[in-house]
């Protein structure tokens, strides 16, 4: 068989699905690695700086709890942690297995590489893992079904998410966003009456109903009346 028919014979969907899932289990890794982490934290009553960030990093506390069990007569309570120690090398080994895992499976996409669509939950459609404006942390929902696929393609799944710095040739109308859900409870109608009841309040002349009026004389959003 020659390299071109080996080539066309790859379907980039499958390989795709098989490292979505490939990842996904590599997260569920990487959670149960940092639970544990946060077991190790309160075992030596680090000091929690945020609500996601210690005094210690994950790899000094986790060295000061070895250092505390491996010194003579450590305290009781401390020995009743020792099994967090094994845990943090279990689920450092699986991470290591998953992630050689990944890096196999994604010989064929690296030998020739192919559209690939990634959805940040609530958020935008990127094309890599790596833009600029995702944080690190960010998890990425893998759009599998999509991959080898079409730009237009990507929109018609999912609306106009399409990431401005991952797809910068995409047309405007592609990139807009989701559409915002009005709630009928609201008016946003901005041009009031031609006059004001209290103040810096008005009639709406769409609803009926009173709204404070902006710097420059329009409506801010307002209650529609309940119908009597």
């Amino acid at each position: 068989m020659t390299t071109a028919t080996t080539a066309t014979a790859i379907d980039p969907k499958t390989v795709d699905r098989a490292l979505a899932d490939l990842h996904a289990r590599r997260w569920e890794i990487v959670d149960r690695l940092d639970a544990t982490y946060r077991s190790i934290h309160h075992a030596i009553d680090d000091r929690q700086v945020t609500r996601s960030r210690w005094a210690l990093t994950d790899i000094d506390a986790y060295e000061r709890l070895v250092g505390l069990l491996d010194a003579p007569n450590p305290a009781p309570r401390l020995r009743d942690y020792a099994y967090l120690i094994d845990r943090v090398s279990q689920y450092r080994d699986e991470r290591a297995v998953i992630t050689a895992e990944i890096e196999t499976a994604e010989a064929p996409y690296r030998a020739n590489p192919w559209p690939r669509y990634y959805l940040v939950d609530r958020g935008h459609i990127h094309a890599n893992p790596y833009c600029h404006t995702l944080r690190p942390s960010t998890r990425l929902g893998w759009l599998p079904d999509l991959s080898g696929d079409t730009e237009a393609d990507a929109v018609t799944a999912h609306g106009p998410l399409l990431c401005t710095h991952c797809f910068p040739s995409a047309p405007v109308e592609w990139t807009v966003g989701p559409a915002k859900e009005e709630d009928p409870t609201m008016c946003s109608h901005k041009r009031m009456r031609e006059w004001k009841t209290r103040g810096r309040y008005a009639w709406c002349g769409a609803c009926g109903g009173v709204a404070s009026v902006t710097s420059i004389g329009n409506l801010r959003k307002h209650k529609r009346p309940t119908p009597a």
